[in-house]
């Protein structure tokens, strides 16, 4: 018998092995058998022939992840040259898991080299050009560059390397690196936290923005909406990631960016992330985590706001006041009732506010207390709230506060019996007609006519020529509630008062009362010096229907210098059934809405003698709502859209009428304006976005100018 010199374990054999390993993977068959096959060349790692090795691990990399589970067993073995292969192995698995095969195919074994402690960033270097771009776009491409650039510029060790690194992603907008890139913007080294903020703007940038350099964002709140942009487009979890790691920074500047980008966001997955930062030593960061919070709706946490409540910061107890404002946490109205004696008169007022946005009526004995405040936005916001909540048992102490020795409590207090409807309290607030104080005066005629009660003739007179504008004012706009066969010859010489803004309330009385008789002085005024009269004039004249005014009118719509009265005169002209004005409207881009009066004017005088929301809390969407129940008209939304767009539901509005004195046309005014518009049919409102607005209206337009 011969003797092989390889017998005991020797090469042949170890030869045999392999052939039979490499047969076996080069087979088909099912994981696994894959499994398996991977379980074998693990064990092959500790092998004492070095060929067997360097065979093995090959092996491990093409199963690729399916060898994962038995490398990280082996990433434990008591062996460390087993442990530390396996280790190498998975690492490399892993970063051949995540790079997109082109890169693979452009550099063979990559995955090596970036194994190595600065890989990343030499290999991300390698592939530029001297601008700072792929060097080969044939075979490398930007999609390429962002897959190496966020570890590329973690791992950069010197200035020029991060400076090279950032300019790339500036000119690439690589946005893998945004995290890296706000981790930058407060470096020590000014020069790179330039680069870092120059690069955080094209990050950035809209996309439908021309590639020119963008504006650098400078506070915390514009680099974050720059991160959020940047990252918008990216999978929820690398969101989810990269904004959790600028959370984590140790600068607060850049945990505040974190926030605003969370907010900007909104992944309900950030809440656990961002409570953490509720007890930040930093109150500008704890600023932004409650305002965070405030925008994840539901899923906000509203025990913990309700613990911010008592933060030591006034700036993030106000915070925790407008988060639990905008969502309707009704279980804090308790609470929130405490910050009603709060030291900070914007906590006071802000927490009168959202109590009222509650409905929360228990609330109105501790809200009275606010029209002796010695800020007058608490006293306004507490007047408002009084009136909202329509709580009768206030009324003994609002009554009293008739005889305050402050004028604004005085003033506000004959507001809210006006608004809680107390004609019981006439005789109450009669005094104030007499009162020294102008504005006290003022509110008295203003109260009493919304309570109903008209004015001797004789007081009427002496009130039409008080010293104070303001009473004037008030007592024209009265008069027409209160209509007399003298009443228009009582309001003709106050289109000729000294001021301004009682000509203008004289206009509106006028207009009201359907005074065509005085169309041509009211035509005077649409030269006159104040532009809010001119408006006044021109509004006016269309609601009489002054036909022979429409070239003035024009003239005005076409050159006057103020937008304000442009509008009013486009507006009128509409009204009059003038077909020219609709196409400069939709040019000039005005308020659209007006386009109803030409297109439905029997609608729209409709609509301006029906009594708006009675109601003046809840979001825009309820309010529209309302209106179009008063109108006896269906409420549809935008171009067949089945309910509100978020913006009209998500926020609380405040209809400033809780007593229905405007008109329903007003409150779609008043509450679509900006962002929608709105569309008359004979019984549907329909509110649609403006830019379906414009789309509607210019199409209308055409057709219009066709049918001409």
């Amino acid at each position: 018998m011969v003797t092989s010199p390889y017998a005991g374990g020797g090469c042949l054999a170890a030869c045999c092995c392999i052939v039979v390993l490499l047969l076996q993977c080069s087979l088909p068959g099912d994981a696994q058998e894959q499994k398996d096959r991977a379980r074998e060349w693990v064990s092959r790692l500790g092998s004492a022939m070095p060929e067997e090795r360097e065979e093995a691990s090959r092996q491990l990399r093409k199963l690729g992840p399916v060898a994962l589970a038995e490398l990280e067993k082996a990433a434990t073995a008591a062996d460390s040259e087993i442990a530390s292969r396996a280790k190498h192995l998975i690492g490399i698995i892993r970063i051949a898991e995540s790079l997109p095969p082109r890169l693979r195919a452009a550099l063979p074994g990559v995955e090596e080299r970036l194994q190595e402690p600065t890989g990343w960033t030499q290999v991300f270097l390698g592939l530029l050009s001297e601008e700072d771009t792929p060097a080969r776009p044939d075979r490398i491409t930007a999609a390429e560059l962002d897959v190496l650039a966020e570890r590329a510029l973690r791992g950069a060790s010197s200035k020029v390397e991060t400076q090279r690194i950032l300019r790339a992603v500036q000119k690439n907008r690589l946005i893998s690196a945004t995290a890296e890139v706000a981790l930058r913007v407060r470096h020590p080294d000014f020069d790179v936290a330039e680069w870092a903020v120059a690069a955080m703007a094209s990050l950035g940038r809209e996309e439908e923005t021309p590639g020119g350099p963008a504006d650098p964002p400078k506070s915390a709140d514009s680099i974050g909406q720059a991160a959020a942009r940047a990252l918008a487009k990216a999978s929820a979890d690398t969101r989810l990631t990269q904004i959790t790691r600028i959370m984590e920074s140790s600068d607060p500047f850049v945990r505040q960016i974190g926030l605003e980008a969370a907010m900007r966001l909104a992944d309900d997955r950030m809440v656990p992330r961002v409570l953490p930062l509720l007890r930040d030593r930093q109150e500008d960061v704890r600023k932004a985590a409650v305002q965070a919070l405030g925008t994840f709706g539901k899923s906000a946490p509203t025990d913990a706001l309700i613990q911010v409540l008592s933060d030591d910061s006034p700036k993030v107890r106000l915070a925790a006041l407008r988060s639990l404002s905008a969502f309707d946490h009704r279980k804090a109205a308790r609470p929130i009732r405490l910050l009603l004696k709060d030291p900070c008169g914007d906590i006071r007022q802000a927490a009168v506010e959202t109590l009222t946005s509650f409905l929360d009526r228990e609330s109105a004995p501790d809200i009275w207390p606010l029209l002796l405040d010695g800020r007058p936005e608490a006293q306004a916001a507490a007047a408002w709230a009084l009136q909202v909540l329509q709580e009768p048992s206030v009324l003994p102490h609002v009554t009293r506060l008739l005889m305050d020795s402050t004028v604004s409590t005085r003033s506000l207090a004959a507001g809210v019996l006006a608004g809680l409807g107390a004609k019981d309290r006439v005789k109450d607030i009669e005094p104030l007609l007499n009162d020294p104080a102008d504005t006290a005066r003022a509110s008295a005629v203003r109260a009493l006519s919304e309570l109903g009660a008209a004015q001797e003739k004789e007081r009427t007179r002496r009130l039409l020529l008080d010293a104070s504008p303001s009473v004037r004012s008030e007592t024209a706009r009265a008069l027409a509630l209160f209509p007399a066969a003298d009443t228009v010859g009582l309001l003709k010489p106050l289109l000729k008062d000294e001021e301004g803004f009682v000509r203008a309330s004289a206009l509106g009385a006028l207009t009201q009362l359907k005074a065509r008789e005085l169309s041509k002085e009211m035509a005077a005024l649409l030269d006159d010096r104040d532009l809010h009269v001119r408006a006044s004039a021109a509004e006016a004249l269309g609601w009489l229907q002054a036909a022979e005014y429409i070239p003035h009118l024009r003239q005005m719509h076409l050159e006057d210098e103020s937008s304000v009265p442009r509008r009013s005169a486009a507006l009128a002209l509409c009204m009059l059934g003038d077909p020219k004005v609709a196409a400069s409207i939709i040019s000039a881009e005005l308020d659209l809405s007006y386009l109803n009066a030409l297109r439905q004017p029997a609608l729209w005088r409709k609509l301006q003698g029906i009594a708006g929301p009675e109601s003046g809390v809840g979001t825009a969407a309820e309010v529209l709502s309302r209106a179009a129940a008063k109108s006896g008209l269906s409420l549809e939304w935008g171009m067949g859209a089945p309910g509100p767009p978020t913006p009209l539901t998500s926020k609380y509005t405040r209809f400033v009428n809780p007593r229905g004195q405007k008109s329903v046309l007003a409150a779609l005014l008043e509450t679509v304006g900006g962002h929608f518009s709105f569309v008359l049919e004979g019984r549907s409102m329909r509110i649609m976005t403006s830019q379906e607005g414009i789309s509607f209206w210019r199409e209308w337009a055409a057709s219009l100018k066709d049918n001409r």
